[in-house]
C-alpha cells in the first residue's frame, strides 16, 4: 500500500522524466522532497492554537505534546472558553527560555481555575501521510505540487554537476540539466514567495474573525 509520501517521490520521478529511477533512486527523490518541504514549512507553517488548563502559581507549560512545533507566536491570558472572545484579545508575554516550554509573565499568577486558562497560538510543520509515521497530509494540491518542484530543482541541478562532459540516461546533457533546474528553482522560490504571503494573509483574516466572535 502506498503512502502519500511515495506517491510524492514517484511525482518527482515523473516530472524528471525518469520514473523507473535509472538516474535518481527514490532514496536520493526523498531527499530532495525532504529538503524542498523543509522549505516550504519554513515559508508558510500551520497556524494552529490549544488551550492549556492553567495552575495555581505556575508560569512554565510544557508543550510537548504539541507535534511539529516549530514557535509560539502568542498567548492569550487568561483565556475563557465559556465566554465570548474580547477584541483585543488578552495577549500575555510569553518566552521560549527552553525547548518545549513556554514561560508567561502575567500581571498576576495564574489561579488554576475553568476561566484562567491559555490559549496558546504557535506554528507547526507541515506533514506528509507516511513521512515519519505520520498519518495526515497537510498540503493542499498546490503545496504538494510546490514541494515537488523544489525537489525537482535541488535534483536537477545536483545530477548536473555530476555529469559534465557526458549524456544524462534520460537524454539530457548537463547543460539540458542545469537550465531544467534553474526554471523549477525560480519558479519554487516565487511560488514560496506567494505561499507565505497567503499564509501570512489567511493568519490575519482568522486572528480578526475570531477576535470578533
Amino acid at each position: 500500500m502506498t503512502t502519500d509520501w511515495d506517491d510524492l517521490i514517484e511525482q518527482v520521478a515523473r516530472d524528471l522524466r525518469d520514473p523507473g529511477h535509472v538516474v535518481w533512486s527514490a532514496e536520493e527523490l526523498a531527499g530532495y522532497v525532504e529538503r524542498a518541504l523543509s522549505a516550504y514549512t519554513r515559508h508558510a507553517p500551520r497556524y494552529q492554537s490549544t488551550v492549556l488548563a492553567s495552575v495555581a502559581g505556575a508560569y512554565s507549560y510544557d508543550l510537548d505534546d504539541i507535534d511539529g512545533l516549530l514557535e509560539v507566536t502568542a498567548v492569550w491570558y487568561p483565556w475563557d472558553p465559556s465566554q465570548p472572545q474580547v477584541d483585543p484579545p488578552p495577549v500575555c508575554p510569553h518566552a521560549m527560555l527552553e525547548d518545549g516550554v513556554v514561560t508567561i509573565t502575567p500581571e498576576a499568577p495564574p489561579r488554576g481555575t475553568a476561566q484562567d486558562q491559555l490559549r496558546v497560538l504557535y506554528t507547526a510543520e507541515h506533514t506528509v501521510a507516511g513521512r515519519n509515521e505520520a498519518t495526515e497530509t497537510t498540503l493542499d494540491a498546490w503545496g504538494r505540487a510546490l514541494v515537488a518542484l523544489g525537489a525537482c530543482a535541488w535534483a536537477a541541478l545536483a545530477r548536473q554537476v555530476g555529469e559534465i562532459g557526458a549524456v544524462t540516461p534520460t537524454g539530457r546533457t548537463p547543460a539540458e540539466l542545469a537550465a531544467y533546474g534553474e526554471i523549477c528553482r525560480r519558479g519554487f522560490a516565487y511560488g514560496l514567495e506567494q505561499a507565505r504571503r497567503l499564509t501570512m494573509h489567511r493568519q490575519d483574516v482568522r486572528v480578526t474573525r475570531e477576535a470578533t466572535v
